[in-house]
């Protein structure tokens, strides 16, 4: 069951919060993604230090890092979330504009954590003397 559907919810340009840190350090922001995809957890676009930060780094340093994003990191996204299939649109936007790529894939994974987050209810315990009341009345 996929509460969000199977298309994305960002467009390319639809939010550029994180795309500061796209330009300077796209490495992180995908980490970041890949670490959102895997744990469900909301991250911040500077919190992806780790292996997929670097695995990015070393496909950059071969002009790779467009396929890394698209078959990677972009593929990850869709099987975990059961999105379609679109593997030219994801080729085409990531080598045409693979800041702007990276940044959709950031925000739609947080989206997502976000909207499959259990819902936590706070309890409030009732005191033991009032507890005792309770039970004296009963």
């Amino acid at each position: 069951y996929y509460p969000m559907g199977a298309e994305h919810h960002n467009g390319l340009c639809s939010s550029c919060e994180s795309c500061c840190q796209t330009c300077w350090c796209s490495c992180c922001v995908v980490g970041a993604t890949e670490a959102m995809i895997d744990t469900g957890v909301v991250k911040q676009p500077c919190d992806g230090i780790g292996g997929p930060c670097i695995a990015f780094c070393l496909a950059s340093a071969f002009g790779l890092n467009c396929c890394y994003s698209t078959f990677v990191t972009r593929k990850k996204l869709r099987e975990k979330y059961g999105m379609n299939d679109g593997t030219v649109p994801d080729c085409l936007s990531h080598f045409l504009c693979p800041c702007c790529a990276i940044c959709q894939d950031y925000n739609e994974a947080k989206q997502r954590c976000q909207t499959a987050a259990p819902q936590v209810v706070m309890m409030q315990t009732i005191p033991v003397q009032q507890q005792m009341q309770v039970v004296g009345q009963v």
